[in-house]
């Protein structure tokens, strides 16, 4: 039989950490993304965050007698306007057994005019399948949801000599070292919606007469392992020679990632985002998995 308990939080909780981590490390292994895209921050200014966890009572065969088991864990982050965006990650060793479906079906997708989705203020609710996983699309179909939006992750290995040339670009490119400039460009980034962690490594494009053209933020190679680099966030400012600027900022952020020792370099990018992908090809980078959104159909209640 399964339970489930709303709270705030479960961070306290070692059983749920313990789930949280072993669903990592599993789907790492198997190739599937653990981290929201960047490109989907969530809604603006969340105003509430719902937790979830399920139980697995012991007096099923494969949990331990006397025992509970944590078994699946969601979250729900709710905008002020309603917007939401879920996740949802069951243990390995009870995937395949219906428990996510069955715990769907018993939350239901009534939604009321007070507290939302399951009292969790949610309106409308989204979710990310990572790399399309084949779970999440069985789900996705049992419960009618629709995809709305497709995140390509892409790879560029650290080896590969694929570089753009820059003289014709008339940008220039530097790091970003003032604190006052950064908060300038964090402001910037929110504003082309582009946002970005403000404590990330930034680099700046500058045009000729010296107008901020654009900037990329930078996730370097971790010192435990051969981890990637990662390119974060592309902004552009509006008027700019997006093509001269993007190509200018990827030119550097990929080398300065694979200075840094990053044996890989990944970034995400819209899957309709013809002009990118294109310049983002003449790097070096290469399609590796597909993230999919899907938006859950909710009835209001009567």
């Amino acid at each position: 039989m399964i339970t489930y308990e709303w709270a705030d939080s479960w961070s306290a909780r070692a059983e749920v950490v313990e789930l949280l981590e072993v669903a990592a490390d599993f789907d790492a292994e198997q190739g599937f993304s653990a981290q929201p895209p960047q490109l989907d921050p969530g809604p603006a200014d969340a105003v509430r965050t719902r937790e979830l966890v399920a139980w697995m009572t012991p007096d099923v065969g494969s949990v331990t007698p006397g025992r509970r088991r944590a078994v699946a864990f969601l979250r729900v982050c709710a905008g002020p306007d309603g917007d939401g965006v879920l996740e949802f990650v069951v243990h390995p060793e009870f995937r395949s057994l219906g428990v996510g479906t069955l715990l769907l079906e018993e939350l239901g997708f009534a939604v009321n005019d007070g507290d939302g989705w399951a009292g969790t203020g949610a309106r409308s609710l989204r979710v990310w399948a990572r790399g399309s996983h084949p779970a999440a699309e069985r789900m996705a179909r049992r419960f009618d949801a629709d995809v709305v939006r497709s995140v390509w992750r892409i790879v560029r290995p650290g080896k590969a000599r694929d570089r753009l040339p820059e003289t014709a670009h008339d940008v220039t490119v530097a790091p970003v070292e003032s604190g006052v400039q950064r908060e300038e460009l964090v402001r910037a980034g929110r504003a082309w919606l582009a946002p970005v962690d403000p404590d990330g490594e930034l680099l700046v494009a500058k045009d000729r007469d010296g107008t901020v053209a654009g900037f990329v933020a930078l996730s370097g190679p971790g010192r435990e392992g051969p981890e990637p680099g990662t390119i974060r966030t592309l902004g552009l400012a509006p008027g700019a020679d997006e093509h001269a600027a993007r190509a200018a900022l990827l030119s550097h952020a990929v080398d300065r990632l694979t200075g840094a020792g990053a044996r890989e370099v990944e970034m995400l990018v819209n899957a309709v985002g013809d002009d990118l992908v294109r310049t983002c090809r003449l790097l070096g980078f290469h399609h590796d998995q597909t993230d999919l959104c899907f938006r859950i159909p909710l009835q209001r209640s009567c």
